[in-house]
């Protein structure tokens, strides 16, 4: 038996040895959750996993406004969007998110947004599965509707998705499997993990996630409680489980 198809046994797939290897299938991994719950971290371990299996599997970041044209448009307006370009993009209360120039800084951004979601969903998602790859999302559509949600939205408490969020919901495609993340910010901070969210951001977003976007997203939730390495290889163990799986399918579907 081959090493491919031993692993697909040790998985608990049946008939690993039916399963024609030379050709590999798309598939897309995402991993959401707030700053600091570990998304990086499993992300990479993945992509590690899935080559050493003979996959070819490639890392994907989004955080929209974040890419390169978003930047440069971000310095051009800076006094716009920020007010000072020393400082980074400020919170506002719920109280704060009215007026003419909170307005324009809203339109600006999600404007931005807008076209860093549209590359990614096109050159970084559908090219690569197109071209067979398995790709793994550090961050998805649901983490940069959260960051906008909580900073700019006047309910972020509402579950329903607003027409930004449906219309780029629509764009992407559905993974096939979706992570959740939610961690504890005292218990990440404890084991020395940085860019934790403070306990509003970790509340605001965590509703978000679990109100507004779980019915959508259908989630495989995953409680970060400080077993770093445990959690990793659940993760692991289930995604490549999946796409030995998916691969079964597909070869008794084409025979």
């Amino acid at each position: 038996m081959s090493s491919k198809a031993a692993e697909i046994a040790r998985l608990g797939v049946a008939d690993a040895r039916a399963i024609p290897f030379p050709q590999q299938r798309a598939m897309l991994v995402c991993l959401s959750g707030i700053d600091g719950s570990g998304k990086t971290r499993v992300a990479h371990r993945l992509e590690y996993a899935f080559r050493r299996e003979g996959i070819e599997a490639q890392y994907q970041w989004l955080r929209g406004g974040s890419s390169t044209f978003s930047e440069i448009i971000t310095r051009i307006f800076r006094r716009v969007l920020v007010g000072d370009s020393r400082k980074p993009a400020p919170r506002y209360s719920l109280s704060a998110r009215k007026g003419l120039t909170f307005t324009v800084k809203k339109f600006f951004w999600y404007l931005l947004v807008a076209i860093d979601l549209t590359e990614f969903c096109f050159f970084r998602v559908r090219l690569p599965k197109l071209l067979g790859k398995v790709v793994i999302c550090d961050r998805y559509t649901f983490d940069t509707f959260s960051d906008i949600a909580s900073q700019y939205e006047r309910d972020p408490a509402s579950s329903k998705m607003n027409a930004f969020e449906r219309f780029f919901h629509f764009l992407y495609p559905k993974p096939d499997l979706h992570f959740l993340l939610l961690a504890d910010p005292a218990s990440v901070e404890r084991v020395g993990i940085t860019g934790v969210q403070s306990d509003e951001d970790f509340y605001t977003k965590s509703q978000l996630y679990l109100a507004r976007y779980q019915p959508y997203a259908n989630f495989l939730v995953k409680q970060v409680q400080g077993d770093f390495e445990r959690l990793d290889q659940e993760i692991v163990r289930e995604a490549v489980k999946r796409y030995w799986k998916l691969a079964q399918q597909d070869t008794r579907g084409n025979p």
